[in-house]
């Protein structure tokens, strides 16, 4: 009964009215097209803000993930920081030893260096000597060599002077007042002093010498 009776009291509208109506509705269907557009450029601004959003809080996430894994790893290494010191310090200990006896080893290589250095010079000068003294005796043989052929020449001389000496007139001196008038003539000889005799002096190859003397001359302009 109501609803009969709502419907009883409406009262039809009139023309004007229904004209008026007919008239909002025609000037909003117009403006349908502008607001439909306008709604689409909002939903797609909103699009690119949700897009840009969702980039932000992903790099915001990866931001806070690296973050808290450093934190992490932080946490880790302050952990074991006590440890890394303490190994630190011991290598620092033992290091400071190692290079004392690194230091003490190069000063033994130092002094064998120069040992076997002075060695080798001692040696080089050595050969040099040995082949000096073998020329010295060379010459000195040389000359004696020189002098007992003079000396035999002398003695040959010598001799013959004397058996026709002796030949003429020496049988008809009597013995004293001539001693030795019929004795042979004397033989002389270079012998080396006494005591100063030694072992033998090497044979050294010349470009053992030569070289040897190279060495030398090259200690010399470096000393200098």
């Amino acid at each position: 009964m109501n609803a009969d009776g709502e419907s009883a009291h409406e009262e039809p509208i009139s023309e004007e009215e229904r004209k008026e109506m007919l008239d909002v509705l025609e000037k909003d269907a117009s403006q349908v097209d502008d607001v439909v557009m306008e709604l689409r450029e909002y939903l797609a601004d909103m699009e690119v803000r949700h897009e840009a959003i969702i980039a932000h809080v992903a790099s915001q996430n990866t931001t806070y993930n690296e973050t808290t894994k450093a934190y992490t790893i932080l946490e880790a290494v302050g952990s074991r920081l006590p440890t890394y010191i303490a190994a630190s310090q011991d290598f620092r200990l033992r290091w400071t030893e190692t290079k004392l006896q690194i230091q003490d080893q190069l000063a033994e290589l130092e002094s064998m260096r120069l040992f076997y250095e002075n060695y080798h010079a001692s040696y080089d000068s050595m050969i040099i000597e040995v082949f000096r003294r073998k020329q010295s005796e060379e010459k000195i043989r040389g000359i004696v060599k020189k002098a007992m052929e003079q000396i035999e020449k002398v003695y040959a001389a010598d001799t013959r002077e004397r058996e026709g000496f002796r030949l003429d007139a020496g049988e008809y001196l009597p013995v004293d007042l001539f001693p030795g008038v019929n004795t042979p003539a004397p033989r002389w000889e270079f012998v080396m002093a006494e005591g100063q005799g030694g072992a033998s002096l090497p044979d050294v190859e010349m470009g053992v010498v030569e070289a040897a003397s190279r060495r030398e001359r090259e200690r010399e302009r470096t000393e200098r």
